[in-house]
């Protein structure tokens, strides 16, 4: 409500039970939904719900995440960081995709640059290729965080497992 209208909100229903009908949840979704852009939804129930609150759909958006639940299964942090020579006591961000600038890499570098002092944090890097398409990939490299390059989708598991939250820089044409 207080954000200027240029702004453009995007609402990710990260999960595959929507709010329940007269809930507290429920509620302020129908209070603010219409503000928003665009909403991102994972499941038909999800999807089900989105239009019985008549939301535009236009405004709808599936979110295709591809995991494989019996690959990506809850795992020990602790195993995952020692196998990735990682510290056990910094908190880590993951970052997982190409290393330029429309991924909104450079702005992940500057936060990690201010926050590296203050607090035992970092970013494990995940990705990028020194094959010109990736024009941070210098800039990650050279950043002191961990960077892991390439890695084949079976291995992925111990990198997020490893992780305390996950960057997802979003752009998309039809958002901003």
């Amino acid at each position: 409500f207080i954000l200027p209208t240029n702004i453009k909100i995007i609402l990710s229903h990260h999960g595959g039970v929507p709010p329940v009908t007269g809930s507290l949840k429920d509620f302020l979704f129908r209070l603010t939904y219409r503000y928003v852009s665009g909403i991102t939804y994972l499941s038909s129930k999800a999807r089900e719900y989105l239009k019985s609150v008549k939301v535009p759909a236009n405004k709808l958006h599936f979110l295709q995440v591809g995991a494989d639940f019996d690959l990506f299964r809850p795992s020990d942090k602790k195993e995952a960081r020692k196998k990735l020579n990682l510290d056990q006591e910094t908190v880590y961000a993951i970052y997982v995709g190409s290393f330029y600038r429309l991924k909104s890499v450079d702005i992940i570098l500057n936060i990690y640059n201010v926050l590296k002092d203050k607090y035992n944090f970092s970013v494990i890097f995940v990705g990028g290729k020194n094959d010109g398409t990736n024009d941070l990939f210098n800039e990650v490299r050279d950043s002191g965080c961990p960077c892991f390059g390439r890695q084949h989708y079976k291995d992925m598991p111990q990198f997020y497992h490893a992780a305390d939250f996950y960057i997802h820089p979003a752009f998309d044409i039809r958002f901003g």
